[in-house]
């Protein structure tokens, strides 16, 4: 795969992902991430790693809820791509860096991803939010 037609495929995927969890669609997560997929937020409970599709769809569930308590309908959140990168690492897998403006903080995400026949699916996401938010910045 070309790496152009690489960095489309991660972009959308990422695009994919950003707007399911803005969403609260688990439904789309599942379609998503890896039957042994994983994720590491630094922040929220459990702050750990989440190991398997059920646990990640599982601690998304529990903070879309909160989500919806605190803000009612979708959606829960904005995201902006700010700066994206990608990083091919074998035939099956790639790695896709992304700074993110989030509701006016900048995140960060890293996206791991393995082909799976012909879906590329999300082995590992690790995100962390940083900083206060920036004045007039919606994302």
């Amino acid at each position: 795969m070309s790496a152009p037609a690489l960095e489309a495929e991660l972009r959308a995927l990422l695009q994919d992902l950003l707007y399911a969890i803005a969403m609260g669609d688990v439904a789309a997560l599942e379609e998503l991430f890896c039957e042994d997929g994983t994720l590491l937020f630094a922040f929220g409970q459990p702050s750990g790693l989440i190991a398997g599709r059920a646990a990640v769809l599982e601690r998304f569930r529990r903070m879309f809820t909160e989500l919806a308590a605190r803000h009612g309908a979708p959606p829960y959140t904005r995201f902006k791509i700010e700066e994206f990168t990608v990083q091919p690492l074998d035939a099956r897998h790639a790695a896709a860096y992304a700074t993110l403006s989030v509701d006016g903080r900048i995140g960060r995400r890293t996206v791991l991803c393995r082909k799976d026949g012909d879906q590329r699916r999300i082995l590992h996401l690790h995100a962390s939010n940083i900083g206060p938010p920036r004045t007039g910045d919606v994302g």
